[in-house]
């Protein structure tokens, strides 16, 4: 049972990396001058259409389709992360590991927010949209490239920490994670 918990922590952690790496991308994308709304990569572009269809198979509101998608894709990344936090805090029982779980359960909870919004009321409600007033098609070119830095630089450090703080739990407590199999 503890080497599948072990697998089971390693592979939602190299899906955190991927995941923080798409973060980087539209970071750097943003750096240069893609601002009017947060870059994605293609794979995930087209995971979000996919998610989007499957949730809202009649909807006729292509913008609609794609936001539920979006927002339900970042549900599901970061609920995989979380999983990955408790079992590493589970293992190690350090205050690095439990920080993340702290972390990434407030970014978590960012998600659930931003997602069941979206789908109930249309737009996403959260701290990184500024309770809603972020959306992603505006009329405000100014405006639309001001929250999209926000939002894109929220998330970014949303996942930077909890991240770094699974790193340093890990490097601190190779020693443990290494008997406990």
């Amino acid at each position: 049972m503890r080497k599948i918990l072990l697998i089971v922590v390693a592979g939602t952690l190299v899906f955190q990396l991927l995941h923080f790496t798409e973060h980087g991308v539209q970071l750097y994308m943003w750096f240069n001058g893609f601002r009017e709304m947060p870059y994605m990569t293609l794979w995930a572009t087209d995971l979000a259409w996919w998610l989007g269809e499957w949730m809202l198979p009649s909807e006729e509101d292509w913008h609609r389709v794609f936001h539920v998608g979006v927002e339900l894709l970042h549900l599901v990344g970061n609920a995989i992360f979380m999983v990955g936090c408790l079992g590493l805090w589970y293992i190690l029982k350090n205050k690095l590991s439990k920080w993340a779980c702290v972390f990434q359960g407030i970014h978590l909870y960012e998600h659930i927010s931003l997602f069941f919004s979206a789908y109930y009321l249309h737009k996403s409600v959260g701290m990184s949209t500024l309770y809603g007033y972020f959306q992603p098609y505006g009329t405000d070119l100014y405006a639309q490239q001001s929250l999209t830095t926000f939002r894109v630089w929220w998330h970014f450090m949303a996942n930077l920490i909890p991240t770094v703080l699974v790193i340093m739990a890990l490097w601190y407590g190779w020693k443990k994670i290494k008997t406990y199999l």
